[in-house]
């Protein structure tokens, strides 16, 4: 029976998930202490793009103080987002922020109320968010402005409202899911596997719904909710002539790539001592402990599945809808990773910020798996479930203990303690409005300065108007100050750490 109100310990569940949500948006505040991490053309391409869009320039990113180029590599939702905020005065970097810890603290209180949803347990629903906000991994993701901190929540709010709709199988509900599944794709490529697991729900859970009807509801699925990224990508293809900058090619897997995803995968659950080395040994347990689940499952639904094999009910309805979701939705991420690697972007690193949704749903089947366990009154598997919450508390306790200090002290990426610290920084910022800065790193001076100025091979005594310039140089100076063009003319401002800063006056 699927409940609609409210009940008393529902109110005290819902404050206690807002408590966790306060929680978890201090723990963002407490690692972006220097400001929200940046890395990269990632970071720079999604504020530049958000401070066009509120200029009113459309989606593109500078090249160099004169040239802009449209941004296609990346989806655009998490720009826009950040886009709203420089529109009514705040700047997106600082926005991003708070964005983000508001956005870990909405996952914390989403998490929880998925939990309820298979569980309806106040135990387990405050285990698993309480295990989501000291996860160290989400948190350094929450942390940088990258898309994952908007792609996470939204498919999780995907989850939510799928869920709702397979179970009041009204249109409504349908149309909102399409909507949010779309705007995940919009966040990032791979929210495409948001779209097609929904259809794949859809298709397969209600059987009770004639054939016609899921089909109608699939079909308006896909079209809301594909309709967008269709768009974008139809606009990218016109000016690049290639699929959101990616050329098709063919880039087989080599074993390091799967031995890479495996140290990934049991990392998030094992401490690294134990992962390397024992791969093997690691194998044999979690294949034997996959049995063990399984067999489990068998026994505890005998009744069931025999009804099911005499076709009395559906094999379907015996898995709760939301760990259906969770399981079809691993699969095809999976697979999408895979082609995208092979065929599409070989550049793709098995990396945390790649697999973070299988993270996600790994920690919502383990909780539910965990809860099983428990239900089934086994005193083994009750044993079994209270060592393992121990274990991932004090597991997950640990890794964030070490690993948040170091970031809230020293900051991350282009936003670390360093370089807001940096003299060669602040003196660029000084400069940067009276003369051209060449550089071997636009996105730090982009960061800093609000100009991405030009690249060091760009330089040319030939191109300087006003006989002067600033040459800022982040790796060896010797790399550079050795050609020919750089021997004459070229003096030293202020060095350190950071950049080695140089000024260029024509004779």
């Amino acid at each position: 029976m699927y409940r609609t109100g409210f009940s008393v310990s529902d109110k005290v569940i819902f404050l206690l998930l807002v408590c966790l949500g306060l929680i978890g948006i201090f723990i963002i505040n407490y690692t972006t202490y220097w400001g929200v991490g940046l890395y990269g053309s990632d970071s720079f391409s999604y504020i530049s793009v958000a401070r066009s869009l509120s200029g009113g320039y459309g989606f593109y990113f500078p090249i160099n103080d004169y040239g802009y180029s449209p941004l296609t590599q990346f989806p655009p939702m998490y720009s826009i987002t950040l886009a709203l905020f420089e529109i009514i005065g705040l700047d997106a970097v600082i926005s991003a922020k708070y964005l983000n810890a508001f956005l870990f603290g909405f996952s914390i209180f989403l998490v929880g109320y998925l939990i309820k949803r298979t569980t309806n347990s106040m135990s387990f629903i405050l285990f698993g968010s309480t295990l989501f906000a000291m996860s160290a991994i989400f948190a350094e993701l929450y942390s940088l402005a990258m898309s994952e901190a908007l792609f996470l929540p939204l498919t999780l709010l995907g989850f939510v409202f799928l869920n709702e709709y397979i179970f009041r199988k009204n249109w409504f509900h349908l149309i909102i899911t399409s909507i949010i599944l779309g705007i995940s794709a919009l966040t990032r490529y791979v929210g495409v596997v948001n779209i097609f697991t929904g259809i794949v729900v859809v298709l397969i859970i209600n059987r009770d719904l004639k054939l016609f009807r899921r089909t109608a509801s699939a079909f308006i699925l896909l079209f809301i909710s594909i309709a967008p990224i269709l768009i974008w990508t139809l606009r990218n293809f016109l000016l690049t002539t290639s699929i959101n900058n990616r050329g098709l090619g063919y880039h087989p897997l080599v074993f390091k790539n799967y031995l890479n995803a495996f140290h990934t995968f049991f990392m998030w659950y094992l401490p690294e001592k134990v992962v390397l080395g024992n791969e093997k040994v690691i194998v044999l347990v979690i294949t034997s402990l996959f049995f063990l689940v399984i067999s489990y499952a068998i026994v505890s639904n005998r009744d069931k599945l025999k009804l099911s094999i005499a076709g009395r009910n559906n094999l379907v309805q015996l898995i709760h809808p939301l760990n259906l979701i969770y399981i079809i939705y691993a699969v095809l991420y999976l697979i999408a990773i895979y082609i995208s690697k092979t065929f599409l972007d070989p550049g793709t690193g098995m990396t945390n910020r790649i697999f973070s949704p299988l993270l996600l749903v790994s920690l919502l089947l383990l909780i539910n798996i965990l809860h099983n366990f428990w239900r089934s009154k086994n005193r083994l598997f009750q044993a079994i479930t209270i060592l393992l919450c121990v274990y991932l508390i004090f597991f997950s306790a640990n890794k964030s203990l070490r690993a948040l200090p170091e970031i809230h002290e020293n900051g991350m990426g282009l936003g670390r303690k360093a370089l807001h610290n940096s003299q060669s920084l602040k003196l660029l910022s000084e400069l940067s409005n009276t003369m051209p800065i060449y550089n071997d790193n636009p996105y730090a001076i982009y960061f800093y300065t609000g100009h991405v100025g030009f690249r060091l091979n760009e330089f040319s005594p030939e191109k300087i108007q006003k006989r002067e310039a600033v040459i800022a140089i982040f790796g060896p100076p010797e790399d550079y100050l050795l050609q020919e063009r750089f021997k004459k003319n070229v003096n030293l401002l202020t060095s350190d750490r950071i950049a080695s800063v140089y000024i260029f006056k024509l004779e």
